[in-house]
């Protein structure tokens, strides 16, 4: 069997295996000695490989992805778990939310060792098994060569738990907010023009008002339990925050330290037009830019803004 076709069946499923066979396959693979049995990989004086290495300044998305679905696969086969009284529908459930991972990391390039690294993890909780016990010697390369690539960043082993929910809700709270500041963007100088008729003053304020809303909307949420939400959180943050430094409130000050920190931690892009926090050298010029452009109001404010001073 070649290397190509081993790594292949670690993503594709046997049909005609049942739930309750996928998931005793799975608790055997987490045992260290199964991973170990049938290798040449404990030769491998695989300490050595791992402090030639730097380590990552932290882990990646798409690695903290790989080692929740190893802990949520732990939790699944923990022989404290529920598993065996599951209906098939929640253990199949259960099960593909940690196969959904797997092929994430198929698909997904690795950025970093240390993303190759949790990739590795994530095989070898989810296959290592069958690889360790394949008749095969493909399977068996297939597993050494994992166990090798574990030990070339320090390792992070997560306590068994299940994998939180993906919070649905929240992409359309992303696309709500993005939307509104872009027309807040637009309308920003039809608010300041001389000219402007009471229709126009009123469309950009409830333009500006719909943002300011959705922005704290975001913010009220509950606590974020993924790194998505957590940059939405930012993302609202630095609304909110834009154009708001002083020097003479700490609490500000601190806000918009913290937002910053997190943007760069979460790698969340600031929205396009942004003008900044007020401290950086060029936020003066970027602010008279964006007044001095065209600038439109969206139809659903001018029809509003009509309908009030009818």
């Amino acid at each position: 069997m070649s290397l190509r076709t081993s790594l292949q069946k670690l993503i594709r499923r046997d049909p005609n295996a049942s739930l309750r066979d996928r998931a005793t396959e799975l608790r055997g693979s987490l045992s260290r000695r199964t991973i170990v049995a049938g290798t040449v990989a404990a030769a491998v004086p695989l300490p050595v490989l791992a402090a030639t290495v730097a380590p990552a300044p932290g882990p990646s998305d798409l690695a903290r992805a790989c080692d929740a679905a190893v802990a949520h696969l732990a939790w699944i086969n923990d022989t404290a778990s529920p598993d065996d009284h599951w209906p098939d529908e929640r253990l199949e459930a259960e099960l593909d939310k940690a196969e959904d991972v797997v092929w994430r990391a198929a698909n997904e390039p690795a950025a970093s060792l240390d993303d190759l690294s949790a990739k590795a993890r994530l095989l070898i909780a989810d296959s290592g098994q069958h690889l360790g016990r394949s008749k095969f010697a493909g399977d068996r390369a297939t597993l050494t060569l994992l166990r090798e690539v574990t030990a070339l960043t320090p390792s992070r082993s997560l306590p068994a738990a299940p994998m939180a929910a993906a919070p649905f809700e929240r992409t359309e709270y992303r696309d709500r907010l993005l939307t509104a500041y872009e027309e807040d963007r637009l309308r920003r100088p039809i608010g300041w023009k001389v000219d402007a008729g009471p229709v126009e003053e009123r469309a950009a304020s409830l333009v500006g008002a719909r943002l300011w809303t959705t922005a704290r909307e975001v913010l009220a949420l509950p606590p974020p339990a993924t790194i998505d939400g957590l940059s939405l959180a930012a993302l609202a943050a630095a609304v909110l925050t834009e154009a708001d430094y002083t020097s003479d409130d700490p609490t500000i000050t601190a806000a918009i330290s913290l937002t910053r920190a997190v943007l760069a931690f979460t790698g969340t892009p600031l929205p396009s037009g942004f003008v900044g926090f007020g401290d950086e050298p060029d936020h003066e010029e970027r602010d008279a830019a964006l007044y001095a452009a065209p600038g439109s109001l969206p139809a659903w404010a001018i029809a509003q803004a009509q309908a009030e001073l009818a």
